[in-house]
């Protein structure tokens, strides 16, 4: 009994890769009990046709380059993680490293627009007390 889902014939009426394949064999047995021998490939053919094939799968697994990129920045991020939990003694420790150096270049980063915020609240502090000073004198 065959399932519901074995298919002899492909949806675009060409035989399935097993018949295909079984018939391909019967063709090759034939061809050789009327040749006598196989045929037999020069060594240049046999290069031609493997730097052929090597090609064409370059062609087809390309890599893109952003995706490689960034695969080596990851990796190189893990291999500094790996190295500063070796070097630590633990993966906490490591952590705690990486977390101390960021928030330092992080206050170091925002020092400056920390310092023209204040100055820029200050300045619209005076400005609307100024105009008050306006707004009540007149």
């Amino acid at each position: 009994m065959r399932s519901w889902f074995s298919r002899r014939v492909t949806p675009n009426g060409e035989p399935a890769p097993l018949d295909a394949y079984k018939q391909g064999r019967i063709d090759e047995h034939d061809r050789l009990a009327k040749t006598g021998s196989a045929t037999t490939a020069t060594r240049g053919e046999v290069d031609a046709a493997y730097d052929r094939g090597r090609r064409e799968e370059r062609v087809r697994h390309r890599g893109h380059p952003l995706i490689t990129f960034l695969l080596v920045i990851l990796s190189l991020a893990a291999l500094g993680m790996i190295y500063l939990a070796v070097r630590t003694g633990s993966f906490a420790a490591a952590g705690a490293v990486v977390d101390s150096a960021f928030s330092s270049e992080v206050q170091r980063a925002n020092s400056p627009v920390v310092g023209a915020e204040n100055k820029a609240g200050a300045a619209l502090e005076n400005a609307g007390a100024s105009l008050k000073n306006r707004a009540s004198g007149q």
